[in-house]
Order: C-alpha cells, then sequence, then structure tokens
C-alpha cells in the first residue's frame, strides 16, 4: 500500500511537470547478449528535471524473516512525500565469479534501475533488455508487420485516463505518439504496444 503525506497537491504537480519533461534514456550499457540502461545514465537523466521542480527520491531497503525489501520514496521541497510499497527480492547465494555480497549488490542496482524507471515513467530507446542474444531477438517480416487490435488500443487510452488523470491524459496521449512516432496508437507494432500497456498497468497499480 502506497503511504504519503496528508496533503499531495504540490508533489503531483511538480510531479507532472516534471514527467512531461523527462525524455527517454538509451540502453547503451550491453550485457551478455542484449542492452541495458545504466543506473548512473539514468539519475544524469532525470535528476536535473526532478531539482527543477523540487523533488527527490530516495531508495531504502527493508527485511523480513523471509525476503529483502526495496523501495523508493518521492520527497518535495514543500515535506510532502509518496512512499511506494517496498518490492520483495528474490534470494541468491553467489556465483563462482560473485560472493553473495557482490551479488546482492548487483541486484539492488538492477531494482533501483527498474523501478526508477517504473515510478518516473522514463521509457528507455532501444528495447533489446532480456537474456535472449542479439540474433535471437529478430522477428520475423509478419511479425513486425502485426500492429495491436481495437481493443488493446482502447485499454491504452482507459489506462492513461487513470494514470494521468482527465486533465493530463490528453497531454500524454500525444506525448506518447510523438515518443513512438505513430499518428494513431492502431499503428503501434504488436510487441511494442504489449510492453506499452504493460508499462501502463504498472504505473496504475503503483497509484492504488
Amino acid at each position: 500500500m502506497i503511504k504519503h503525506s496528508e496533503n499531495l497537491d504540490q508533489i503531483l504537480s511538480a510531479l507532472s511537470k516534471a514527467q512531461g519533461e523527462l525524455e527517454a534514456v538509451a540502453k547503451k550499457s550491453k550485457g551478455h547478449g542484449y542492452f541495458y540502461t545504466d543506473l548512473a545514465d539514468l539519475y544524469d537523466a532525470i535528476r536535473p528535471v526532478l531539482a527543477k521542480h523540487g523533488l527527490s527520491h530516495m531508495r531504502f531497503v527493508t527485511s523480513t524473516e523471509t525476503d529483502h525489501m526495496f523501495g523508493i520514496m518521492i520527497g518535495h521541497e514543500s515535506g510532502q512525500y509518496i512512499m511506494f510499497p517496498p518490492v520483495a527480492m528474490p534470494s541468491f547465494d553467489g556465483t563462482k565469479r560473485m560472493n553473495s555480497l557482490q551479488v546482492f549488490g548487483s541486484q539492488l542496482t538492477y531494482m533501483a534501475r527498474y523501478l526508477t524507471g517504473v515510478v518516473f515513467g522514463v521509457a528507455t530507446e532501444k528495447d533489446t533488455d532480456g537474456t535472449q542474444p542479439e540474433e535471437k531477438q529478430q522477428r520475423p517480416q509478419a511479425q513486425k508487420d502485426r500492429r495491436i487490435t481495437e481493443k488493446q488500443v482502447k485499454y491504452i487510452y482507459t489506462l492513461i485516463n487513470n494514470v494521468y488523470g482527465q486533465e493530463g491524459a490528453s497531454k500524454k496521449i500525444e506525448e506518447f505518439k510523438k515518443y513512438y512516432g505513430v499518428e494513431s496508437f492502431a499503428d503501434l507494432p504488436f510487441d511494442i504496444g504489449k510492453k506499452f500497456i504493460d508499462g501502463l498497468k504498472a504505473k496504475e497499480e503503483n497509484l492504488q
């Protein structure tokens, strides 16, 4: 459950303005057959925008008897805040190349990278993050030409309204269309549209 200050008017206003200025961050770091956004690059992209609007974000880790929990809190210079519920991290025993503490540190970085992107709605430019080799990620032409369904298009509009509210939805719709280079969401390739929907659903869940 999300915890927050009694009043949210100033922090929500600042977040709305900041999200309107945040741009996609390129996945420039290469893993074993995939690319990902480096945490430092992500922070370099968001910190100036957050600072401009009096916003900050903090990471915290708590533990239960069975899990380590990773959470993020957004603060505003007014004193208002939003604390998102911590997410359970999987347990790990280390590897031959990394001890358990090093693996734990890597997992913290991973969680920070992805949850920060989700919380602030920051997209990445190269959608190849995963564990499959690059050559296996090539899609058949028929799959590339496949577009999302009318039902999915309607769902996108519903999610945007739920996440950004009626006042902010129109602006975000145009921003998303510009970002994806389409005149209509119906023109989105199926796999990109699906990931777009998944990202919106994650944001909606964080608001509940």
